[in-house]
């Protein structure tokens, strides 16, 4: 069992000396007023004359990523978590855990990876995903009402770096300190 332990510690210290000497593989992020979100339920969003070359540029992203969604309008997060709660009781579609405690000086509504498909993910996170049980931020269908205005922000990593985004993730989360989302 000491060998398992060794090798993955190993491979774990070579993916985090290649992430220090190279840094990230690629830098993104996309401003999103979430008033201008319309209903893709039914409609390809990646086809759509709107968020058409949003998606070609998130699809050239292969991954792992790590990403998060920072609130760039003026709502209180107090404002905020109370239109999720609202939306959370009427349990259409899945969304993230609420902190109970949550800073409420955050401006970080989540952080979040994923270790390929970023784009998908996306989606999810704004609420176009065929399926309501597939866990997201739903954005469309609370945060459009809300008027919110958030940047997703994401960091490509190379790809011997898949295995270790949950540590990655959880070390941004704690530093970030979002909203919602469970990092533990």
């Amino acid at each position: 069992m000491n060998h398992i332990l060794s090798d993955f510690l190993s491979d774990t210290c070579n993916s985090l000396e290649n992430l220090r000497r190279n840094n990230v593989y690629k830098e993104f992020y996309y401003h999103i007023k979430c008033e201008n979100l319309e209903d893709f339920l039914s409609k390809d969003i990646t086809q759509s004359v709107q968020y058409q070359n949003l998606f070609q540029d998130l699809m050239q992203i292969k991954g792992p990523v790590l990403y998060w969604y920072e609130i760039t309008s003026s709502h209180s997060n107090n404002d905020i978590i109370r239109a999720l709660k609202e939306y959370k009781q009427k349990r259409q579609r899945v969304t993230p855990v609420i902190y109970k405690n949550y800073n409420r000086r955050t401006n970080i509504l989540y952080v979040g990876k994923c270790k390929e498909n970023f784009w998908g993910r996306v989606m999810q996170h704004l609420g176009y995903y065929k399926t309501p049980t597939t866990q997201g931020l739903q954005l469309f269908h609370w945060a459009k009402e809300l008027r919110l205005e958030v940047r997703l922000n994401a960091l490509e990593f190379a790809s011997d770096m898949k295995d270790i985004m949950p540590v990655i993730e959880l070390f941004f989360a704690k530093q970030l300190q979002p909203l919602v989302g469970r990092h533990t």
